[in-house]
């Protein structure tokens, strides 16, 4: 069973107070606070030791994500001193002007690969020469980011591969075009179970996508749903009668006499099949189908058949939805 929880930021951007009263009773085992401006972290440090987080089993501390050169060493001295030693500490990488005020941190610090927007961090070499500079340092991921910059996923697959043994925690969420944080679609969820298997169930989640209270649970479903590996034996869709009747065609390919003029063609050498004439049937049958009906009847009914389609509705942008949280990082 995976560990999940949810940033402070994203459930009250600005906020660790409001985000703990909201996330109180939810019982979500994974915390992250967050302060993504230097102006949050003397606050949310010098509250720490009054916060009960007694319910949590795993607490991490987000580190603004941006800051000046001047502002550097008070910076990463606040976080030495004043984050307990075994919550990680979420780093960006871009913001880092001199490694050596952060060499000492060791494992502590957690490296967060980048958003495409970003000049460093964004893929497997580029973090090979931020951990070249900070060898003993871990690795959050997220897998957000890595779809952005790479759809296919395969950078996500190199980054995780490269970096296994550096893992400490998982970041999730939708990230769209504007790396805003949105809350995970299906589509999402699709690309993320390609490398879910590659992320031990040991390793906390931490839902980035700004949701409302009301939405906290389902997002933390589907968030779970994203990172379970597909089951290479799980029964797949089935197949409509003219999806059946094409699957079962032997090549070379006979393509259906209705549409080349009334002659059959054949593969070279190939006799027809009981399958083949079950397919020229079942094609004339839709197409006289398809003539009695309305042009909407026919989109619906072409979205119904369609192999390449399946069975998925279309699936509304996250881009500029109402309430979607602006990645600072």
């Amino acid at each position: 069973m995976r560990k999940i929880g949810f940033s402070s930021g994203a459930i009250a951007h600005g906020d660790f107070l409001g985000a703990l009263a909201t996330l109180r009773g939810s019982r979500f085992p994974c915390l992250e606070l967050s302060a993504l401006r230097v102006v949050e972290l003397p606050r949310l440090v010098a509250a720490l030791p009054q916060i009960d987080l007694s319910a949590y089993s795993y607490v991490s501390f987000h580190a603004p994500s941006a800051f000046s050169r001047q502002d550097e060493a008070w910076i990463a001295e606040m976080l030495y001193v004043g984050v307990p030693e075994v919550w990680p500490i979420i780093l960006h990488p871009d913001a880092i002007c001199d490694f050596k005020h952060w060499e000492r941190f060791g494992k502590r610090l957690a490296i967060e690969n980048m958003d495409r927007r970003k000049p460093v961090g964004r893929t497997a070499c580029e973090l090979k020469g931020i951990f070249a500079q900070l060898p003993g340092a871990s690795l959050c991921f997220d897998v957000g980011h890595a779809r952005q910059c790479d759809p296919s996923m395969t950078e996500a697959f190199l980054i995780l591969s490269t970096f296994a043994q550096r893992l400490v925690q998982v970041h999730i969420s939708e990230v769209n075009s504007a790396s805003q944080h949105d809350s995970i679609s299906r589509g999402a969820q699709l690309a993320f179970q390609q490398i879910a298997h590659m992320i031990p169930e040991s390793i906390p989640v931490i839902i980035e996508s700004r949701v409302s209270q009301a939405q906290i649970c389902a997002e933390a479903e589907r968030a779970i749903d994203a990172l379970t590996p597909r089951r290479k034996d799980a029964e797949p869709r089935k197949a409509s009668p003219m999806e059946a009747a094409f699957q079962a065609r032997q090549t070379p390919v006979r393509w259906p006499s209705m549409l080349t003029g009334g002659t059959p063609m054949f593969g070279l050498g190939q006799k027809e099949t009981d399958a083949e004439k079950q397919a020229e049937k079942d094609a004339k049958q839709l197409a006289n189908k398809l003539a009695d009906q309305t042009p909407d009847d026919e989109q619906a009914d072409l979205y119904a058949e369609s192999p390449q389609l399946g069975t998925f509705g279309a699936i509304p942008s996250s881009d500029g939805a109402e309430g979607s949280f602006v990645d600072r990082k």
